[in-house]
């Protein structure tokens, strides 16, 4: 058990974020806390999380050269997408194995990027299919 620093309830371990450097390894705030504050943070202040959205945006983009379709082979999956970084822990969080993932080929264009990882889909790839 531990007490948020914000709304001061004592809560499970489970409702804080882990931190390397907080007490116990966890966030000092509770998920609750932390959301509500990042939400009226967002709120008070949408230009400076735009300017920031498009930096992180741009920064991903030259790490990438682009839109970058990339292949996580254990799991046969081919995507595409302008932050590997991001997504890369995307799947990890849902229990994707990313070991071995790398890019295929970068693209300028969405569009170009989202051809070529088709033609993976059309040979047997897993990966994002819309459902109609």
């Amino acid at each position: 058990m531990k007490t948020c620093t914000k709304c001061n309830i004592e809560k499970s371990l489970d409702d804080f974020n882990n931190h390397p450097d907080g007490p116990m390894g966890k966030d000092t705030q509770c998920k609750k806390c932390k959301a509500e504050y990042a939400r009226e943070y967002r709120k008070k202040n949408p230009e400076k999380v735009k300017a920031n959205n498009i930096k992180f945006r741009d920064l991903y983009m030259e790490e990438t050269g682009g839109y970058a379709v990339y292949c996580l082979p254990v799991e046969n999956y081919v995507g595409f997408t302008n932050s590997i970084r991001r997504r890369m822990n995307d799947h990890r969080k849902k229990g994707k194995d990313i070991s071995g993932f790398h890019i295929i080929k970068t693209f300028d264009c969405p569009i170009q990027a989202h051809l070529f990882e088709t033609m993976f889909h059309l040979a047997g790839y897993g990966g994002f299919q819309h459902k109609y």
